[in-house]
């Protein structure tokens, strides 16, 4: 009973880690891709962004500074050490004082990673503040 009771919960944290994966890759799909000068990136307006959560740096990656917040926020979904469904707070840490990125408000989701003060180089922190069971 007590094999059978253990392959069972490793069974479904299995199966819980694969509908993860599913939809850390479905967020990923909705990310543009990285700029290079192969697919015709401007090294001009190129924006490179460090993911950081509780200070400790969990991504980097290049995006294009007409790029939105929405893009990025999928991108951060995308990530292993961000839980899928969680809440998230994401900030501008680049420079005090922090300044909210509120993917809720319309016009900041929409809003170019240039007009959020994120180009050429910036810091997303991300809080989680809600996981979900």
């Amino acid at each position: 009973a007590q094999k059978l009771s253990a392959k069972a919960a490793d069974d479904a944290r299995k199966e819980k880690e694969a509908a993860a994966a599913l939809k850390r890759a479905g967020y990923l799909s909705k990310v543009p891709a990285e700029p290079a000068a192969e697919n015709g990136g401007s090294v001009h307006s190129t924006c490179v962004l460090t993911f950081t959560v509780g200070g400790e740096r969990i991504g980097r990656r290049k995006f294009e500074s007409d790029n939105t917040l929405e893009d990025v926020l999928n991108y951060v979904r995308s990530l292993v050490a961000v839980p899928v469904d969680a809440v998230l707070k994401l900030d501008n840490v680049t420079t005090a004082p922090f300044r909210h990125l509120d993917p809720e408000d319309k016009r900041c989701a929409s809003a170019s990673l240039y007009a959020l003060d994120l180009w050429p180089m910036g810091t997303v922190g991300i809080t989680v503040m809600e996981a979900a069971a």
